[in-house]
């Protein structure tokens, strides 16, 4: 993000919380959270899961939380997912393209959270990369972290 742009911390209460530029709209949609830049030329989408799985959440059920997205979505990986632990909650970042549809943007970047009981699954979209949002975008999700208040 231009370091003249001012960031706030978004929290939703419990769950996960993101560093938001000034110039992009944090919207609550029902089950879901949804950030856009001014310009409009990209969405974030957050959703919260609850984790039904009994013990300790695995890089296996993160990764999977990617996979399944982009399955639905027909999606095309770019590389392997990045995966990493951190007090027992597992996050993977991977990088998609979406071209196999022309309604669905071509760029995506996914971030899951997996821990205890709940997960989270951030999509950044997009068609133009060389776009201030796409770097905006990705760094609003890199700040994605779970809050466990």
């Amino acid at each position: 993000m231009n370091s003249s742009i001012r960031t706030d911390k978004w929290i939703q209460p419990g769950q996960f919380s993101v560093d938001v530029p000034a110039n992009w709209e944090v919207r609550e949609l029902g089950d879901a959270v949804e950030v856009v830049p001014e310009s409009a030329d990209a969405a974030i989408h957050v959703t919260t899961y609850v984790r039904r799985l009994a013990g300790e959440p695995k890089a296996d059920e993160a990764r999977s939380l990617l996979a399944s997205f982009a399955r639905k979505s027909a999606l095309i990986p770019l590389k392997p997912a990045h995966c990493f632990d951190w007090e027992n909650t597992w996050t993977c970042d991977a990088e998609f393209e979406g071209h196999v549809d022309p309604n669905v943007p071509r760029y995506w970047f996914l971030r899951s959270i997996v821990r205890q009981e709940q997960a989270f699954l951030g999509s950044l979209c997009l068609d133009d990369l060389s776009s201030p949002s796409y770097v905006d975008g990705k760094k609003i999700l890199l700040s994605m972290v779970s809050n466990k208040g």
